[in-house]
């Protein structure tokens, strides 16, 4: 059973295509020729792009900071195994 409904995975695939349209144009360092409607949908686009890219940034962060704390743990926790098993023996 899919986690999504069939009615909201073309949302999500929709927001994978903005998001990845608009972090490149937060890459493109020159400015678009043309009308100033051009130039200014170009730069909100590309500061819509900042924020997918600051969110995305963030929430790999944030995974690599819990799989970090996890083996850490695990660590930690085989530490006091061997720690238990030298003052018992």
């Amino acid at each position: 059973r899919p986690l999504l409904p069939t009615t909201v995975a073309p949302l999500g695939q929709l927001v994978a295509v903005v998001g990845t349209v608009t972090g490149l144009f937060v890459f493109s360092f020159t400015r678009p020729r043309g009308h100033q409607l051009v130039r200014q949908a170009w730069h909100q686009s590309a500061r819509v792009g900042h924020w997918f890219l600051l969110i995305g940034f963030g929430a790999v962060y944030g995974g690599v900071l819990a799989a970090s704390l996890a083996l850490l743990a695990d660590r930690i926790q085989y530490l006091i195994t061997v720690l238990e098993k030298l003052n018992l023996g």
